[in-house]
């Protein structure tokens, strides 16, 4: 399919341009089911005893507490993409690249057509991705897009925390008589809330005295190994520091990512090592246990023999391997160096080292692998990445002009739609949106989306245009866009949910954007004043399926969902 205005191939079924705007057809539309929230009776409260014991453990570790409030966990999501495909009898993403152990396998598109089945006989579809939210697009067209706060809950019996061994050992307490117990007076105060949920809905962290996170419905307290890596000491040193302050501050922007089947998850410090120095070894948490063990151990000063931080991360979409890099010492070099970790076999392998700073971003796409570079030789822009067999190549595209900088990075597999969020570099803020696919990047980064001033249109400019209204803009009484805060990328990857801020007023504004036509409307149902900017690092956003997580000035995450009327 080409577009009619400029001639560039676009996507089939898309309904605008991405390269020059224009209008084109209309995307279609697939089935969407929702989430199924259910609420459990309270437990009977813990004696005092009991729960002293759960918040000497807090102590012991130093960790201070986020807050308190009687917020809830989510017990039930599931992605869009999911639950269409089960009411289809269709195949899922992860079903589909079943037994695949390359990630050269995993990134290649299938063939188009459909499957017969082996067993059944039924036909399925080789494709697993291009499912869209019809929800979403109903409430789209007719601009219904309202959110509600609400309070979904988890089954908050104490009997599910697992307490192993280990976990007392590693803060060198002793192990209470009673811990579930314990656990069950924290639950019955109501002092926990969710700080994040993974994609798939079975897993993810809550805060509550100490950090715990569950996993398929069982509960556990995080804790630093003391059997899996880190044997030089100074990974778990980091772990307890962490530990020790606010949790959410010490997340870096790109968040916590997680594994396809939601049983391991990596925490982000990108903003701690760029701006702090506050170099990390990698690590991973296994959220089945509460361990929260080291991958790779590095000396973390630059002065040492053996310095390496890591800087940005994913994992493979068919979730066996780990993806990771990290600027370590060569000699008397720093390059960023490329690694896997094989989740199945627990070894690690570099894949490559490279001049360019892949540092930022990182994601797997349907050709391969790609990330922000914002800060080899003083330029800005991609790294795209791709593996044939054994053999990696990768190469960059950057801009000698940097004064528009791509600062943050959301990709889906679904959509295969990217979005960036444009900085000014010497303003550090967000000014513009960048909006191209994995398969045809290079176009669809030649555009500038910048939301206008007033009516919240999403406006097409080109590099040129752009960098000319940044000279002006500082001096003109009306400034034409709106500053952007974050961008959050919906479930099917189809829709983008932006925060912006008008320059002149410094109104926050909460809007929905249809990726395909660049459509823009206004989210109503809450009062956007209460979220603070992006001055953080922890993302202001996570959207699963129809809930959003939406973090307040005061940090603690608040739910929401899109309901039919406020």
């Amino acid at each position: 399919m080409f577009c009619t205005n400029c001639g560039k191939p676009v996507k089939e079924n898309s309904s605008f341009c991405p390269y020059c705007g224009a209008k084109l057809a209309g995307a279609q539309q697939a089935a969407s089911a929702e989430p199924v929230l259910q609420k459990v009776k309270k437990p009977a409260p813990a004696t005092k005893k009991n729960k002293t014991a759960l918040i000497v453990l807090a102590a012991v570790i130093g960790l201070a507490v986020l807050g308190a409030g009687t917020y809830f966990l989510i017990s039930s999501l599931s992605s869009p993409g999911e639950e269409k495909q089960a009411s289809a009898g269709k195949d899922s993403t992860a079903e589909s690249s079943a037994g695949k152990t390359e990630t050269s396998e995993t990134s290649q598109k299938p063939d188009s057509g459909a499957e017969e089945s082996e067993n059944s006989g039924e036909q399925t579809p080789a494709d697993p991705w291009n499912h869209r939210n019809a929800d979403l697009d109903a409430r789209f067209e007719k601009d219904r897009l309202i959110l509600k706060e609400t309070a979904p809950v988890i089954d908050p019996d104490a009997s599910k925390f697992t307490f192993p061994d280990e976990l007392w050992d590693a803060f060198q307490i002793e192990k209470p008589e009673d811990p579930a117990q314990m656990v069950s007076g924290i639950i019955e105060e109501g002092d926990y809330y969710v700080i994040s949920v993974s994609p798939k809905g079975n897993s993810g962290f809550i805060a509550a005295e100490s950090l715990c996170v569950f996993y398929n419905d069982e509960y556990h307290i995080v804790y630093p190994s003391l059997s899996r890596g880190g044997e030089k000491g100074t990974a778990r040193k980091q772990m307890l520091r962490v530990l020790s302050g606010k949790i959410l501050a010490s997340i870096g922007s790109e968040g916590i990512q997680y594994s396809p089947d939601g049983r391991y998850a990596a925490l982000s410090f990108w903003e701690r090592v760029l701006y702090f120095a506050e170099n990390q070894s990698p690590t991973l948490i296994d959220l089945s246990t509460g361990e929260w063990f080291c991958i790779q151990e590095y000396d973390t000063r630059i002065a040492e023999e053996k310095y390496g931080t890591i800087l940005t991360s994913c994992f493979s979409e068919d979730g066996r391997y780990y993806y990771y890099t990290t600027r370590e010492k060569d000699g008397e070099k720093m390059p960023i160096c490329f690694y896997r970790y094989d989740l199945e076999n627990g070894k690690t392998e570099k894949c490559f080292s490279t001049e360019y700073w892949v540092d930022r971003s990182l994601v797997q796409t349907r050709n391969g692998f790609m990330a922000l570079d914002i800060g080899s030789k003083n330029e800005y822009g991609y790294v795209f990445i791709s593996q044939q067999k054994d053999d990696w190549q990768y190469e960059a595209a950057l801009e000698e002009e940097y004064s528009l900088v791509p600062w943050t990075m959301d990709y889906s597999l679904n959509s295969d739609y990217a979005v960036s969020a444009i900085r000014i570099r010497d303003l550090g803020a967000l000014i513009a949106l960048q909006v191209f696919t994995s398969e045809d990047p290079s176009d669809g980064r030649k555009t500038y989306w910048a939301i206008h001033t007033g009516d919240n249109q999403a406006v097409p400019l080109t590099r040129e245009e752009m960098i000319n209204y940044l000279s002006t803009m500082r001096t003109d009484p009306e400034p034409a866009y709106q500053y952007i805060q974050w961008a959050e990328l919906s479930p099917d990857g189809y829709y983008a949910l932006v925060q912006t801020r008008e320059s002149k007023t410094g109104e926050n504004k909460l809007l929905m954007i249809r990726l395909d036509d660049m459509a823009v409307r206004t989210v109503q149902g809450l009062d956007i004043r209460i979220f603070g900017e992006l001055g953080g690092a922890f993302p202001m956003c996570e959207w699963r399926s129809d809930s959003l997580l939406l973090r307040c000035e005061d940090t603690i995450p608040v739910g929401y969902r899109f309901v039919d009327a406020g």
